[in-house]
């Protein structure tokens, strides 16, 4: 998993909605999300990035 540090200052990974967690795809199942990692439990959720995200508002960290 990659980790990106937001410009707002904490940690999220980015993943596509609804991958290996359900059985059925979820609505929107091709869109991308930025989840906060395990250390930023406090960290302000984001909107949905869409199906090719743009990354400029990201930077990458490192690997988990």
């Amino acid at each position: 998993m990659k980790i990106f540090r937001h410009k707002n200052g904490y940690l999220y990974s980015i993943e596509q909605n609804g991958r290996g967690k359900t059985i059925t795809s979820p609505k929107g199942w091709k869109e991308f999300g930025a989840t906060p990692y395990r250390t930023n439990k406090n960290a302000p959720k984001l909107l949905l990035l869409g199906k090719n995200p743009d990354l400029k508002d990201f930077t990458f960290e490192f690997d988990d």
